[in-house]
């Protein structure tokens, strides 16, 4: 039994993790976030076009999400249970990948570092956002597409065949682009590094060295073998996009996408200001003194290249051990600084593990190009489109790039524990043992006991019985409204209401994105998210399309869909607070709509 245990460990605790996780998928409802994406790929399903009738700005998750959602509606028949399902699929395929993280990361470091890496990842999501949101998304390709890089260099080593893991990472990096478009122009900038690398290695003056590292590499079978997993989604995603918009649709409503009010891109170089300034405002001093960190290690790393480093490897050695305590110290009030907020953890890792690479005599290289760079990069591209620019956004960045600080940290202790006595070893190794175990910890706590936007963990003890939520536990009074919603979206809210034939169109205001799940009317609206009556948004949207004026509206209570304070999220009681007055306003009081008041709110149904 022992020996069994000792092998199959990892197995067996991302097994445990699993089950776990999908108990926890039982609990809190978001009104808002979660049921968005399903509402848009449900939209798509119900015949409208991609950025001509859609106007959200991270639309093309939601096309990725299409089919899964038509799969869930041909089995079911329906909309209802739609969200518990995909919370279940989430974890399994979250457990899928974790353990390939575990198989590639075990070839990079230690059994045990390669299960703290796999289980760190497995249990972090963003915000507790318990579902394939374009932020998980985002997360999970990008992570899973440089893992079948690292496999493919693997193989490569080993003499295996690996060109199909570069296609596999192709596909996957597809996935990547469609929930974060933004980062088309990483893999531009990448593209343009292997063509200077191919071009310098043909170029005689350059060492033979170098032309034989860069041939040894395949740079060019590699591009070609992605740019084909690339083109596996990307062709049939261009089949379906522009046969259900013109090109003319499309290059008339894309203005209309990329001004959305919610995120308004600024310049590169505020945004990179704004990259320190959440850092700073988070964690203090003690972004500053992680800057400093990373600065000494860089200048410490670069003197270890010189030819004079032999001489003074006992000074660079205890001026590495001095930084190394430093960012130790830095660590713990990060930790205490960022505790409570799902992904801050990973942003404290991130700036542990950056000076104690640059530490290292042989650093993994090919670790931080493929994840620490590219996780630098969403963190850069994340805090340029989204409002506010808030850390929590650019966290994400940082989780993927945390995947490599278990090795990266276990490869400096076996380094420095080399010339240390016994003592002082055993110190470096409990401290960074307690680093690594701390992350974790607070990465599995905060996924058990932050809930989004629903209630506290020990208030939700009531079960959902049908509608899209079905079967997830809320809180007494948020199934009391749930169901005044859901039995108000039944009665008025669905063409079989209206035997005339002629009301279609649906618009809920402000924010109820699931309440479009319960219809088989059509959205009247640029977007199922936050669209208050008085938008300017929609006078917009019925100058650009006047056929899309709404049949029925529904107006809900200021306090439907309020949620308490729970880890990550300040309490809102009110919600869906609208301002009354706008464009449609007007258009329904001059067309007569008839007005009905309902438990949940106010509808207005075309005459």
């Amino acid at each position: 039994m022992k020996a069994f245990l000792q092998k199959h460990y990892p197995l067996i605790l991302l097994i445990l993790s699993a089950l776990i996780l999908l108990i926890r998928a039982f609990y809190g409802f978001c009104w808002s976030d979660e049921t968005f994406y399903y509402s848009i790929a449900y939209r798509f399903l119900q015949g409208d076009a991609p950025f001509f009738e859609e106007w959200y700005p991270t639309q093309l998750n939601s096309i990725f999400l299409m089919p899964f959602v038509a799969l869930y509606r041909l089995i079911a028949g329906s909309n209802d249970g739609i969200i518990l399902t995909f919370r279940i699929l989430y974890v399994l395929v979250s457990f899928l990948i974790a353990w390939q993280l575990f198989r590639v990361m075990e070839k990079e470091t230690t059994k045990w570092g390669a299960t703290v890496t796999a289980l760190l990842f497995f249990y972090y999501t963003h915000l507790n956002i318990l579902t394939f949101s374009y932020y998980a998304v985002s997360a999970l390709a990008a992570v899973l597409s440089m893992l079948l890089i690292l496999k493919y260099r693997q193989d490569l080593k080993s003499g295996k065949k690996a060109m199909r893991h570069l296609v596999f990472s192709g596909i996957v990096f597809s996935v990547f682009i469609l929930s974060m478009p933004s980062m088309i122009l990483y893999y531009i900038a990448a593209v343009a590094v292997f063509v200077i690398l191919i071009l310098l290695s043909i170029i005689k003056p350059i060492k033979g060295s170098f032309r034989s590292a860069v041939r040894d590499l395949h740079l060019v079978r590699f591009f070609l073998y992605h740019l084909l997993g690339i083109c596996i989604v990307a062709i049939p995603f261009s089949i379906y996009f522009f046969t259900h918009v013109s090109l003319t649709d499309f290059l008339n409503s894309v203005i209309y996408v990329l001004t959305d009010e919610e995120h308004v891109p600024t310049t590169a170089y505020v945004t990179f200001k704004t990259c320190f300034t959440n850092l700073s405002k988070a964690y203090g001093i003690f972004a500053y003194i992680s800057y400093v960190c990373i600065a000494v290690s860089i200048i410490l790393f670069l003197l270890s290249l010189t030819k004079t480093a032999k001489k003074h490897e006992n000074l660079l050695n205890a001026a590495g051990l001095a930084v190394f305590v430093l960012d130790l110290a830095c660590y713990i009030g990060l930790f205490v600084k960022g505790s409570g907020h799902t992904g801050y953890v990973q942003v404290s890792l991130v700036l542990f593990l950056l000076p104690m690479f640059f530490l290292l005599k042989k650093p993994p290289f090919h670790l931080f190009v493929t994840f620490v760079i590219l996780g630098g990069c969403m963190a850069f591209s994340y805090t340029h489109t989204s409002s506010g620019h808030p850390l929590y956004t650019g966290s994400i960045g940082f989780a993927v790039a945390g995947t490599v600080a278990v090795p990266v940290i276990l490869q400096y202790v076996k380094q420095t524990s080399s010339f240390l006595n016994k003592t002082p070893k055993q110190l470096l190794q409990i401290a960074c043992c307690t680093v690594i175990l701390s992350a974790l910890f607070m990465t599995m706590t905060l996924r058990m006991i932050n809930i989004y936007r629903d209630d506290v963990p020990g208030n939700l003890t009531e079960r959902i019985p049908d509608g899209p939520a079905a079967g997830i536990l809320t809180s007494k009074q948020h199934l009391t409204d749930y169901e005044s919603v859901l039995s108000t979206l039944k009665t008025y809210c669905n063409t079989a209401a209206y035997p005339d034939g002629e009301h279609r169109l649906l618009l809920i205001t402000k924010l109820l994105p699931w309440g479009y799940l319960c219809s088989d009317m059509q959205c009247a609206s640029p977007y199922s998210w936050r669209t208050g009556i008085s938008s300017d948004r929609l006078e917009l949207y019925y100058n650009v399309h006047p056929d899309k004026y709404p049949d029925v509206v529904l107006v809900l209570n200021e306090n439907i869909g309020s949620y308490e304070a729970c880890g990550d999220v300040e309490k809102d009681p009110n919600p869906n607070a609208d301002e009354r007055g706008g464009m449609l306003d007007q258009y329904m009081l001059e067309h007569d709509y008839t007005e009905k008041s309902v438990p949940c709110g106010t509808l207005y149904i075309r005459p």
